[in-house]
């Protein structure tokens, strides 16, 4: 090989199963959704790369709903130490999620996802660290030689594999070919994109891919730790593969998700929308199948028929204050002065969705007139010319649910009207107001974050490849914009191919594009930093990609995130204060 496209590659895996039984399942916020046993192992995998001249990048996924930016922060301080020869740290590691909704809950200290369950646990999070930072370290320790290409395999349409559930959001970008209700498949991205790594002689070392497809074929009424359709197709993938190479490794990652489920059968039975089959475990091997089979095809693909890496490696993470970033102009609809706002859900979010239907899916036309209410309002004083830069004008067409708090701030309201912290509020409302009457009781409730304002955007190249890290759960279009604008900036660089790769360095909701917002529908509902979300992420992500090749700091902004332990002890789950004795 050429010294200009020389890479050297290291993949591995590390187990990150724990059990608590009786422990919440993270992700369908369903009290009834409780850890009875483990159905699959659970898995981080991690691949590093090092170009020829000697910039590293790391990149792990993990078997989790999400990664918090505080269980990032405590793997990356480990890194620091054991990989300080490679330089990882702040700027080159990406973590990320598969998303299955079949992972135990308790690793992140944020209120917000420990609604249930409710609560932290220290061991479940201290073995995360070590299974994250582990597998990157034994990645690290496996570096050969290898050569990178890239290629892209379309899932046929014909595979019912990948549903839009939010088609009316959808339908109001202007960037969209309209789709009837029976195209709900159509309105998503069918392009799996992946990297495939093999040494100079042609033996596979692993490979990575993306697709956007929720993983959650295993609903809320499942009690096993399952790995979902992502982890049946890196098992099926690796199962494949190791017939060459006995450490193979397949990374499944996601991409623009947010509006993407394989669900798309109602069963009156259960009252959900389900997948292929009755049975969910049947229906994740079923998606999980279809994906194998695309990272199949692309690893049998002719080397003419794939793009051969080459030039540099680098990274750059720019962090910043989710609830009050500025909006560059390009990125904001033509608007001056857009900004982000501090973290509220809206009243739709209480509905849930068909998949995992919330207490207000019975009773959706009351969301929907209140939404309605909420944006004649805002539209009648901006023609009145009362619209402000306040916070509070920064909600738009919004009945507001949940105020989700922030430290230094008084505790967060419910219906803009009561606080979370007042005896008065009925507990019977939704699971979080019973978690904050829990903690007030406790003395725990504290001035404390429900969810991550103050979280990282990173852009990664590998040669013309370029990687955007979302703390976000985008939705098809959301990632199709951050995707367009970075190219087009990075296209002279000599990038040729850039993903937007949600779940990615922490999580606080969703990421929709601002029409898909005045939808209210779920996903708009769940994108609590408000309309401008999306803009925000477009302009973090064009300031890392202009400091990734730099040689001086490419961690921008970064502090880091401490709880401290009086706080992790005030919020830990019975089950780890029954564990602590």
């Amino acid at each position: 090989m050429s010294k200009r496209n020389s890479y050297r590659a290291g993949f591995a895996t590390r187990d990150i199963t724990h059990l608590e039984p009786g422990a919440l399942l993270m992700g369908w916020a369903d009290n009834r959704n409780r850890a009875t046993g483990i159905g699959t192992r659970l898995l981080a995998r991690a691949m590093v790369v090092v170009d020829a001249a000697g910039e590293a990048v790391a990149y792990a996924c993990a078997e989790l709903a999400f990664v918090d930016v505080y269980l990032r922060e405590k793997v990356i301080e480990r890194l620091a130490r054991t990989c300080a020869a490679l330089g990882l740290g702040d700027h080159n590691v990406m973590l990320s999620a598969t998303h299955t909704h079949s992972g135990p809950a308790g690793a992140s200290p944020h209120l917000l996802y420990n609604i249930s369950n409710p609560g932290f646990s220290q061991p479940l999070f201290d073995h995360l660290v070590d299974g994250l930072a582990g597998a990157i370290e034994d990645a690290a320790a496996a570096l050969a030689p290898a050569q990178l290409r890239l290629t892209t395999v379309e899932i046929p349409a014909s595979e019912p594999v990948a549903f839009n559930r939010s088609l009316a959001a959808y339908n109001r970008n202007p960037d969209v070919m309209l789709r009837r209700p029976n195209e709900t498949h159509l309105a998503v991205d069918r392009t799996m994109t992946l990297l495939l790594a093999t040494s100079p002689k042609g033996k596979p070392l692993g490979s990575l891919n993306w697709f956007g497809l929720h993983n959650t074929s295993v609903h809320f009424d499942q009690g096993l730790l399952h790995h979902d359709n992502k982890g049946v197709a890196a098992a099926l993938h690796e199962a494949e593969m190791r017939a060459q190479n006995p450490d193979f490794v397949s990374i499944f990652a996601q991409a623009s998700c947010g509006d993407v489920s394989p669900n798309y059968r109602y069963d009156s039975r259960r009252g959900l929308v389900i997948g292929r089959f009755d049975d969910d475990y049947e229906s994740a091997a079923f998606a999980g199948a279809v994906q194998h089979r695309a990272a199949a095809a692309g690893w049998a693909k002719p080397d003419e028929q794939t793009e051969l890496l080459r030039g540099p490696c680098g990274a750059a993470t720019v962090w910043s204050d989710f609830g009050d970033t500025a909006v560059a102009e390009r990125f904001a609809e033509g608007h001056t002065g857009a900004r982000t706002r501090a973290p509220r859900n809206g009243l739709t979010m209480l509905q849930g969705t068909e998949e995992g239907p919330g207490p207000l899916l019975a009773f959706a036309p009351v969301p929907r007139l209140l939404n309605a209410a909420a944006g004649l309002r805002h539209g009648l004083r901006r023609r009145l010319g009362r619209i402000s830069d306040a916070p509070s004008e920064r909600f738009g067409a919004q009945f507001p649910f949940m105020e989700l708090g922030a430290s230094g701030q008084a505790p967060a309201k419910v219906f803009g009207l009561f606080s979370m912290a007042t005896r008065l509020l009925p507990t019977q409302i939704d699971p979080t107001v019973k978690r904050a009457k829990e903690l007030r009781e406790r003395g725990a409730l504290m001035e404390a974050n429900w969810v991550p304002r103050r979280m990282p955007v990173q852009v990664m190249r590998i040669g013309s490849l370029a990687i955007v890290g979302v703390p976000l759960e985008p939705s098809t279009v959301a990632g199709r914009r951050v995707q367009k604008a970075l190219l087009e900036q990075l296209r002279s660089e000599g990038i040729s191919t850039v993903i937007c790769n949600g779940h990615a360095n922490g999580y606080a909701g969703y990421a929709v594009t601002p029409q898909e917002y005045l939808e209210q529908a779920y996903e708009g509902a769940s994108t609590c930093f408000g309309q401008w979300t999306l803009g925000a992420v477009q302009t973090l992500a064009a300031t890392a990609a202009g400091l990734m090749g730099q040689k001086g700091e490419r961690s921008l902004h970064h502090e880091p995130v401490v709880f401290d332990e009086a706080f992790l002890k005030a919020h830990a789950s019975p089950h780890a204060r029954a564990a602590a004795g």
